[in-house]
């Protein structure tokens, strides 16, 4: 019976507890779930308040070059909501990284060219910039949300050696270098510009060297900047006595004949095409003029003969280069040739045309 009682008892203050004052009761309960509700979209959306400064990192690349960045542009503010309170953050804890080659994310750079050929890129900076962070955080956003980050290309070029030279040689003598090698220059686009010098270590000569000789040098990089291949290069320095004379052999040297404007002959006979021969002078002379071996000349001087006929006639070199003393031998040095008269018709026509201005003149002095 006791028992029973009570259980009407706590039936009846259950009953009252939800009946009694029940819209203020009601009304109580849907705020506080209101206040729960505004309170957990607040943390949802990072606007708790808990944030850390860091520093952008430029993703290392070695395509690219960075130059110094504004100081501006490096802090960045990171947003963040944390599962386990009153854990203390350092910028440490965190690396927030952008990489113009390799965006993480939607966001695509924009390149624009300045006049130093540096380019800036804008990337838009989302959580998967985040590499690092703590356990237990989630990254809501970062501040700016843009980066502009300043780069320049790495590139390679071919480029030329100048190799210094001091010293002097003894009288007479003189050098050429020779072998000199180029070199790849790879480095930052606006530190290759046009002209760039690349000089080895420099070559000392003295009043001793008289031969050829072969020597190797390093390449002096006066950019830190720059690398430059191969580091050293093989220079070869060729040392002539350009009082020194000797004798070579030419041949395929063209013969022609020299005659008058005005002669009424014409030469019958046809000449060799060729001619050989061996001429004595400077080295330094022979050497030029085995470059240039079109220039020599052979002929046959007809100026002196005013009657038809069979003629014996010398084979001479027109016009020795300067620094050739003489022509030691000659093939052909002498030919037999036939003069014969024009015809009137032919000789009038002869007559008048003009003396072609390109008509070889003999050497007075042979």
């Amino acid at each position: 019976m006791g028992n029973t009682l009570k259980s009407h008892s706590f039936l009846r203050s259950v009953r009252n507890f939800f009946l009694d004052d029940f819209w203020r009761k009601a009304i109580s309960l849907v705020l506080a779930g209101l206040t729960y509700w505004t309170i957990s979209q607040n943390i949802n959306s990072g606007e708790s308040g808990t944030f850390v400064d860091v520093d952008l990192n430029l993703a290392a690349n070695d395509a690219l070059y960075y130059p110094p960045q504004p100081a501006t542009r490096n802090k960045y503010r990171i947003f963040l909501r944390q599962k386990t309170k009153h854990i203390a953050l350092q910028s440490s804890d965190f690396y927030l990284e952008a990489d113009p080659l390799n965006i993480k994310g939607e966001a695509q750079p924009t390149i624009n060219y300045t006049g130093t050929k540096e380019k800036i890129c804008k990337i838009n900076l989302t959580e998967k910039n985040v590499l690092k962070f703590p356990a237990g955080i989630r990254i809501i956003r970062i501040e700016p949300a843009e980066a502009e980050v300043v780069f320049d290309e790495i590139e390679t070029v071919t480029s030329k050696v100048t190799v210094p030279v001091y010293g002097k040689l003894r009288d007479g003598y003189t050098y050429m270098l020779s072998n000199v090698p180029e070199v790849e220059v790879k480095g930052p686009s606006r530190n290759l510009h046009p002209g760039v010098e690349i000089e080895t270590e420099p070559i000392t000569l003295d009043n001793t060297m008289t031969k050829d000789f072969t020597v190797r040098k390093k390449i002096i990089n006066r950019d830190s900047h720059l690398t430059i291949s191969p580091e050293e290069v093989e220079i070869k320095v060729s040392i002539e006595d350009t009082k020194a004379s000797s004798t070579r052999r030419f041949n395929d040297i063209p013969i022609f004949a020299l005659q008058p404007t005005d002669t009424n002959l014409r030469l019958k006979s046809r000449l060799p095409k060729m001619a050989s021969a061996n001429l004595h002078g400077l080295n330094s002379t022979l050497k030029k003029l085995e470059k240039k071996s079109e220039e020599l000349k052979a002929y046959i001087d007809l100026t002196r003969i005013t009657r038809p006929g069979h003629y014996h006639v010398m084979v001479s070199i027109l016009k020795l280069p300067e620094g050739l003393l003489r022509a030691d031998w000659l093939e052909p040095s002498e030919l037999d040739v036939e003069l014969e008269l024009i015809p009137e018709d032919n000789a009038e026509k002869s007559e008048k045309k003009p003396a072609p201005e390109n008509t070889p003149k003999p050497d007075a002095s042979k």
